[in-house]
């Protein structure tokens, strides 16, 4: 009676492992082909969209400077440009609160690909580096941008016979 059940459960679970298999291999041929779209593959531009959407507490001076000096710096950088809406590819979401008297402020920021959210930081940012907090946010969220294309390219090295 063990071996009969042992038997089904040994057969169930070869066919769960062959579908994950092939489950997994879909999402990421899907995954690296949207990555590769959105990363100008095509040649059509040589910078990769990314939405900026910010949210700041009302009287949240410094937040506010934070998402225009973000903007600033996505616009200066050669490898992003900024998109009005980009639902189907990179997207930066803040929310910020003043603090300190309305000398810094505290700010969320999540980087989504797609719905996947990829990383998620929290820091706080003295009025006074507002810019160096602006291109530090933008360099991190590059190296994990720049993490996950690796990611996915690598997988698919793996998987392609």
């Amino acid at each position: 009676m063990l071996r009969a059940i042992y038997s089904q459960y040994s057969c169930r679970k070869l066919v769960i492992d062959a579908v994950e298999q092939i489950v997994t291999f879909v999402f990421m041929k899907s995954l690296a082909l949207a990555v590769l779209l959105t990363s100008a593959a095509f040649g059509q531009t040589n910078k990769t969209d990314i939405a900026i959407h910010c949210v700041s507490l009302p009287g949240d001076v410094v937040g506010g400077q934070l998402c225009s000096a973000l903007r600033l710096a996505v616009a200066k950088s050669p490898r992003y440009e900024e998109a009005a809406i980009n639902p189907q590819g990179w997207q930066l979401r803040l929310a910020t609160m003043g603090i300190d008297g309305n000398n810094g402020t505290a700010v969320s920021m999540t980087l989504v690909y797609h719905a996947m959210y990829v990383v998620n930081t929290v820091q706080v940012c003295g009025a006074s580096v507002i810019p160096d907090c602006a291109q530090g946010m933008l360099s991190d969220s590059d190296d994990h941008i720049r993490l996950l294309e690796k990611a996915v390219k690598e997988q698919m090295a793996k998987q392609t016979p």
